[in-house]
């Protein structure tokens, strides 16, 4: 709840004045207000009912609401090493590393049970569905490949795993290939097969 000088009233008509006033009443503290941090968000809800201020000042936080702090800061998070048969049915290794943000802390609270999770696990599907669009290599110098086409492959992604965070509230900063290899079983055979011939 933003205390403000002014008798300007909040976005439900309220005065903030009055507000504050029955806060008082229920407990009296210096240490409650509190002015927060530009890196990060308090959710606050009273009764299931979401309230969110974006404006600079002191804040008083209602001892009735239930509140959960949201850091805004960017985050990296590097996927599982996950074993998956490309496009044309070989298996491979990949794993991928996603630099992700909260952009709206409504829909990471309430949306999803837990925002952290979600990514992790919507990042791991996308990865393993991209994995199956795309060949290893390439047969001809115009296919697109997960080995040779790394920005056209880095870009896909990251539209992938946006279009399943954005019900979260999460924006997706940028998403890249860390590791690629063929599978144990048949990597010396595909090696092999790679070599010229003599």
């Amino acid at each position: 709840m933003l205390i403000s000088p002014k008798g300007s009233e909040d976005k439900r008509g309220a005065d903030p004045r009055r507000l504050t006033a029955h806060g008082h009443c229920l407990r009296h503290e210096a240490g409650q207000l509190h002015r927060p941090a530009k890196s990060s968000r308090r959710s606050a809800a009273v009764w299931r009912i979401y309230r969110h201020r974006e404006e600079p000042g002191l804040r008083w936080p209602n001892p009735l609401d239930s509140k959960k702090k949201i850091s805004l800061r960017a985050r990296n998070f590097e996927t599982n090493c996950l074993k998956v048969n490309d496009h044309d049915g070989n298996p491979i290794e990949i794993a991928a590393v996603v630099v992700w943000r909260v952009a709206d802390s409504a829909e990471a609270t309430f949306q999803v049970d837990d925002y952290s999770n979600y990514v992790t696990v919507q990042s791991e599907s996308a990865l393993r569905s991209l994995a199956t669009v795309y060949a290893y290599d390439a047969h001809e110098p115009t296919d697109i490949s997960l080995r040779g086409s790394t920005d056209v492959v880095a870009e896909r992604l990251k539209t992938e795993i946006q279009a399943r965070l954005t019900v979260a509230g999460v924006d997706v900063t940028e998403a890249r290939i860390t590791h690629l290899a063929y599978a144990p079983e048949i990597a010396a055979a595909m090696l092999q097969r790679q070599q010229p011939a003599p």
